[in-house]
């Protein structure tokens, strides 16, 4: 999916990929951030499955929100511990090579990677030059 900045990209990459886990349970995600880091992605998750805004989550005030930050955290830590959730972040990720062969690293189940901010990965370039 390609859309400019602030469009909504993370909100839809974040809601697919936590739809997709809970509506198969034999799903595992593999879900990389070329933009954001492991926790922001954290709490962008945390926010859809709490219903709260990213300052809530980050910052919990009343016990209320605090309760449903907790509780959706257990979700999350639920996924990783099966090894349903993997979430990889731009500071694991520079260059595409180390990262297309890694598909043994991951349960052997149905998986689905989702790539957020796929314009900042590094590729190489093969230039195919012909003589005449």
């Amino acid at each position: 999916m390609a859309a400019e900045t602030n469009k909504g990209k993370t909100a839809f990459l974040t809601n697919l990929c936590l739809d997709l886990l809970k509506t198969n349970p034999h799903l595992s995600a593999v879900y990389f951030s070329l933009d954001d880091n492991k926790d922001m992605i954290t709490n962008r998750f945390l926010g859809i499955l709490t219903g709260l805004p990213i300052n809530d989550v980050q910052r919990p005030q009343k016990d209320n929100p605090k309760q449903k930050v907790e509780n959706a955290y257990e979700i999350l830590k639920g996924y990783a511990s099966k090894g349903r959730l993997d979430i990889r972040d731009q500071g694991e990720i520079t260059h595409i090579m180390p990262w297309s062969g890694r598909s043994s690293i991951w349960p052997k189940t149905t998986w689905v990677v989702l790539i957020n901010g796929l314009y900042n990965l590094d590729v190489e370039s093969h230039t195919v030059v012909s003589e005449s």
